[in-house]
């Protein structure tokens, strides 16, 4: 599992579309708040940037990165007929996507640090605090994502079912629980994945413990991959 994981890494990090989409993310962040004057205005737009295109522009590149060519140059069904279990391997993509995606919103993270403190947009140590939290928030939202497209695309072995779901995932999603809960005059997106991490980010602005962090991680990203494991576990694949 290990070797696999840096095998594929080593792979990943070869590429040279990989580090083009980190130096336009960069620039994108950098640049997202680099007119607005006053210190509440750039918080506010770099953690609307953060939400907006954060997961979008790290979700898609790191997907492609991970399982792009896979299917099609046969390495999982060759590992998987060396002897890796499926589920291994299900959490060794996983995780490749997870670190990747942290690379990558490092270099989000980055662009704010140079930005607000080598251009002097006067945040306080509490502000800056409180925008990687925000930005770490972020990075465990896409984790989620990844977890429902992991799904997704080991049941269908096709990559196109996993960028649609990852699509529908972070954004139709929460604009379907936020218009019902308009509807209904109900809460539910406080139970959807996107409300309780949002829920967690407010109660540790607030001074407070972010409790709903636990059931996000533990029902949503480790439900899903679990599912995963077990409806893959008996699908039949070409070798």
């Amino acid at each position: 599992m290990r070797n696999l994981l840096r095998a594929d890494l080593r792979r990943i990090l070869k590429r040279v579309s990989i580090y083009v989409w980190l130096f336009l993310i960069f620039v994108v962040f950098f640049l997202s708040a680099l007119s607005m004057e006053y210190t509440a205005d750039i918080i506010n737009m770099e953690q609307g940037v953060t939400s907006l295109l954060g997961p979008i522009l790290v979700s898609i590149p790191v997907f492609l990165g991970v399982y792009g060519r896979e299917l099609q140059a046969g390495s999982m069904q060759c590992v998987i007929g060396r002897g890796m279990s499926r589920t291994k391997l299900i959490l060794t993509k996983y995780l490749e996507c997870v670190l990747m995606c942290l690379f990558f919103f490092f270099f989000i993270w980055f662009a704010f640090f140079l930005r607000n403190n080598v251009g002097d947009a006067g945040l306080t140590a509490n502000q800056n605090k409180m925008l990687t939290i925000y930005v770490l928030f972020a990075f465990l939202k896409t984790c989620g994502y990844f977890a429902f497209t992991t799904f997704f695309f080991f049941i269908a072995w096709s990559v196109a079912p996993g960028i649609v779901a990852l699509l529908v995932s972070a954004f139709l999603m929460p604009v379907l629980f936020g218009m019902l809960d308009s509807f209904l005059k109900t809460d539910f997106s406080e139970f959807y994945f996107n409300g309780m991490i949002d829920n967690a980010y407010a109660s540790i602005a607030a001074g407070e413990i972010g409790y709903t962090l636990i059931p996000a991680i533990v029902l949503y990203i480790g439900g899903a991959l679990l599912l995963t494991a077990l409806v893959f576990r008996k699908k039949e694949i070409e070798f």
